[in-house]
């Protein structure tokens, strides 16, 4: 006959997961703090590596989820036109091309319905939609935090100054 197994003893594996889950996760949290400040206050050129990876990353963990949706988005293609509106958006704010150079993405997004078209999937109009929803709520902000970290060293060489988080509304 098997004795019953307590349950403060399940109680105490179940805690000393979550303590070592928690561990886990805040020393990795510090961990990317650090290199996250650390790529932002380098140089523009260490920000524009990490935001491109971290966009890559996010673009294609959506289209996964997307997939898990049922939805059969393009992955690789979608990826190249965030990182060529991310590159642009750096060579923008660092002056080495005119705004006018935002034009190069439409010949690229107007690509993504002509390619879903030839696929024959049997919905291209939800895979367009996933494809654009990725590059407007992924891509977008990613960009835009370029011209953030730029403002934001205008006023000073302090990213994180009193005056900067104050004045945050101004921007």
């Amino acid at each position: 006959m098997k004795k019953p197994k307590s349950k403060s003893k399940n109680l105490w594996t179940v805690s000393s997961l979550l303590n070592k889950n928690f561990l886990v996760r805040t020393l990795s949290g510090a961990g990317l703090l650090v290199i996250v400040l650390g790529a932002v206050l380098w140089s523009p050129f260490s920000m524009l590596v990490l935001m491109a990876v971290l966009m890559a990353g996010s673009l294609t963990e959506f289209f996964r989820i997307a997939r898990l949706k049922g939805a059969r988005p393009l992955v690789a293609y979608p990826v190249v036109i965030g990182l060529s509106a991310l590159a642009l958006a750096f060579a923008v704010q660092t002056g080495r091309c005119p705004a006018s150079a935002f034009a190069l993405l439409l010949p690229m997004i107007f690509a993504l319905f002509v390619a879903e078209l030839y696929r024959r999937h049997e919905n291209p109009l939800g895979n367009v939609c996933w494809e654009l929803g990725g590059l407007v709520y992924i891509a977008l902000p990613f960009a835009l935090l370029l011209h953030l970290r730029r403002k934001f060293q205008s006023r000073g060489n302090l990213l994180l100054s009193p005056y900067n988080i104050t004045h945050l509304h101004c921007i």
